[in-house]
């Protein structure tokens, strides 16, 4: 059974990966090939979704995912908007793929079931 400060720390953990996740996904999602194909928004969603699965497969319980998830759709919301006249996400294809992408993804690694190898190996037919 897990204490209480394993589980702070985990969540800070989980805190620490959200962050770097969207600070490098921010940086490199405006980047393309030929001024249309948008690489960087597709490198930066798919490190939200490896880090959310990776946070997924390595937890115990679903509290990880849930707060990685959460985090990362408040970090994008907040950074979205225009309080200082100053947007981090313009709202063009790469900006729109990296700010609701990311967060689906996260939250579809968070429900997605937990199947073991024993769970396969009990539906198999035997025939």
């Amino acid at each position: 059974m897990k204490t209480k400060t394993n589980r702070l720390f985990e969540l800070l953990l989980v805190s620490g990966k959200a962050v770097f996740v969207v600070i490098f996904g921010t940086i490199v999602h405006q980047s393309t090939i030929g001024n249309q194909l948008p690489v960087g928004a597709l490198l930066a969603v798919l490190l939200a979704l490896l880090v959310s699965l990776e946070i997924r497969i390595n937890s115990a319980s679903r509290a990880e995912g849930w707060a990685f998830a959460l985090l990362l759709t408040v970090m994008l919301f907040v950074i979205g908007q225009d309080f200082w006249d100053d947007k981090m996400l313009p709202s063009n294809q790469a900006g729109l793929i990296w700010s609701f992408g990311s967060p689906i993804l996260a939250f579809a690694a968070v429900f997605w079931p937990r199947i073991s190898k024993n769970d396969w190996k009990s539906q198999t037919p035997t025939g």
